[in-house]
């Protein structure tokens, strides 16, 4: 069963919540991928951080680019890139997040799960060697009470924080969903982050089109993730979207943020349980 783990400052506390019973871990049912994999961050500018989880006992391996590399230079301020950002935290490392609300910021749980003590964590939207639009910090992070224990457990891999100010009023915000499998295999989706292997200080956003989400993951995992695709990825792009394009209603869904990646695949951590994670959020603190 979930828990959620909860941060705040303590002029905001948060309680901690317990979803259906239903949304139990997942259990991997397959042996262990022999290839090397990673946690991808948070990077620190100047170096690159691999952390793989504690049980999986594996090396620390090289970019995460799956045979071409993919990902292109990306300077729109247009929504929905004005909803993305890069996360820049006191100690140096850097990654990426997206907003799902007014002040609502979806990224990876290894990227924020130390806040509170003596790291402060900005968001800056569509930074791009510099601040664009006002940025803001991150004040309560909820994360789910999950340890990577083994690769399925990637899909734990994410946290929603909240801001210090509504930057989603003017820059605008995604929606969020579960992954539906009629989606997948197909190469529709992107993604967006500040990888640290095309500008060492993660000051560049790159986006990649064309990604497709596997239909079936290779640790027979849960259906709800972690969410197997062929995106490029390196330290930096920790907590990056991955989104579609605009719906007949023209709203941009997002369906999970990265959570690590290896010369063969790259994973998203996302379900049910995120998604309830973003609908508390947004429902506690709108």
């Amino acid at each position: 069963m979930y828990l959620f783990r909860a941060w705040a400052r303590p002029t905001l506390p948060l309680r901690p919540i317990r979803p259906q019973a239903h949304l139990s871990p997942c259990v991997q049912g397959g042996a262990r991928r022999s290839h090397s994999q990673r946690d991808l961050g948070p990077s620190r500018p100047g170096t690159i951080r691999g952390k793989p989880p504690a049980a999986a006992s594996l090396p620390v391996s090289g970019r995460g680019v799956i045979g071409a590399d993919n990902r292109v230079y990306w300077p729109s301020t247009d929504y929905p890139y004005s909803a993305m950002g890069r996360l820049l935290r006191s100690d140096g490392n850097v990654c990426t997040g997206t907003l799902v609300g007014p002040r609502h910021v979806t990224t990876a749980k290894h990227c924020v799960s130390d806040a509170g003590g003596s790291v402060t964590i900005k968001f800056q939207p569509a930074y791009d060697g510099g601040d664009r639009f006002p940025s803001a910090y991150v004040q309560q992070v909820l994360v789910p009470d999950a340890g990577a224990t083994d690769q399925c457990n990637y899909k734990d891999d994410w946290a929603v924080v909240i801001l210090d100010a509504r930057l989603g009023d003017a820059r605008g915000y995604m929606s969020y969903d579960v992954m539906d499998q009629a989606k997948a295999d197909q190469a529709i989706f992107y993604t967006y982050g500040y990888p640290q292997d095309k500008t060492s200080d993660m000051s560049k956003p790159y986006r990649q089109d064309a990604v497709t989400v596997a239909k079936k993951n290779s640790f027979t995992c849960d259906q709800y993730g972690p969410l197997t695709t062929n995106a490029d990825a390196n330290g930096g792009q920790s907590g990056s979207p991955l989104w579609l394009p605009p719906d007949a209603n023209g709203v941009r869904v997002t369906y999970g943020v990265m959570a690590s990646s290896s010369a063969t695949a790259t994973f998203f951590a996302g379900g049910e349980v995120w998604a309830g994670g973003i609908q508390y959020m947004l429902s506690s603190y709108p």
